[in-house]
């Protein structure tokens, strides 16, 4: 069955008492329509001015879809059938935020048609359009997240393996996992480095499925060839360590080998990637991807 979310049902949280806005079935379809990460407050031109807002009301989640039957302990399998675009879509540079401070004397965004499967960015320059999805994730188990943090729990992890095809699958922390859905992108260069893509609304469908009692730690993304993990942290050299260690559990797990064996064959085949880094509230995020080739040589699937 497939079930439409409209556009005002929204949160900027991830959070285990926000009322669900539906409640949907394991195999079922969900059509999310959301909003830009501005939410909406971007004016029209082409160069304009960006509007200052708190955090608080930045990055705005559809959902969240209450999914019946999962429970804490179980694992919540999201595989992304599409992502439609908007028309228009914006990238911002701040004053105060991105890798390179003070570059822009003050906020400002350039907004760009989309059209015909390319971002036009001024008359001579167009770029392919490349959708994904900046913030996905399920409720956290004690305290909310605000929707611009990643954590266990997903988040805001501006991954550029989150697009179509391609399946995350949640560890769920509350009755019902609770998936929010925001923050899509057009375009987004690794590492959103002056802490924006080009930011648009769009349409956003997803499959939803539950593997029951089956423990993961943190958000898993498997797409045609690879299996990714996700970190945050403040810090490179420590998320660079949670993420490598993670990695290094499941290559144990699924291969039957020590962890010095996994942690060579993370050397050798292991990539190491940015997804954020644009010094702004959110921290480091970073992932890891390695070959499902080399992963699946005792198993023929993930979970």
């Amino acid at each position: 069955m497939r079930h439409e979310l409209a556009r005002d049902k929204f949160s900027f949280a991830f959070d285990k008492d926000i009322i669900p806005a539906i409640k949907v079935n394991k195999g079922d379809e969900v059509v999310f329509h959301t909003i830009d990460a501005h939410n909406g407050t971007v004016p029209k031109g082409i160069d304009v001015v960006f509007p200052n807002i708190d955090l608080s009301e930045c990055n705005p989640i559809s959902g969240p879809v209450y999914v019946n039957d999962a429970e804490p302990g179980d694992v919540l399998k999201v595989k992304i059938l599409d992502i439609e675009i908007s028309d228009w879509g914006y990238v911002p540079a701040r004053n105060n935020m991105g890798s390179i401070k003070g570059l822009a004397l003050k906020n400002v965004a350039r907004n760009m048609q989309i059209k015909d499967n390319y971002i036009y960015f001024d008359q001579d320059i167009k770029i392919p359009l490349r959708p994904m999805i900046g913030t996905i994730g399920v409720a956290p188990k004690n305290i909310p997240v605000i929707s611009s943090n990643a954590g266990v729990h997903g988040g805001n992890m501006d991954n550029n393996d989150v697009k179509k095809g391609s399946i995350i699958y949640f560890p769920v922390f509350s009755d019902g996992a609770l998936l929010s859905v925001g923050d899509v992108h057009a375009s987004m260069g690794d590492g959103e480095l002056t802490s924006g893509g080009v930011d648009t609304c769009a349409k956003v469908i997803l499959e939803l499925d539950l593997i029951k009692h089956k423990r993961i730690d943190s958000p898993i993304i498997e797409t045609g060839d690879a299996i990714i993990l996700v970190s945050n942290s403040e810090d490179f050299y420590e998320a660079n360590r949670m993420v490598t260690k993670r990695m290094i559990h499941l290559l144990e797990e699924y291969l039957g080998i020590k962890s010095v064996e996994a942690y060579w064959l993370i050397s050798i085949c292991g990539d190491l990637k940015i997804s954020q880094a644009c010094d702004c509230p959110v921290g480091l995020t970073l992932r890891m991807s390695f070959p499902k080739s080399v992963l699946f040589t005792k198993k023929n699937k993930l979970l």
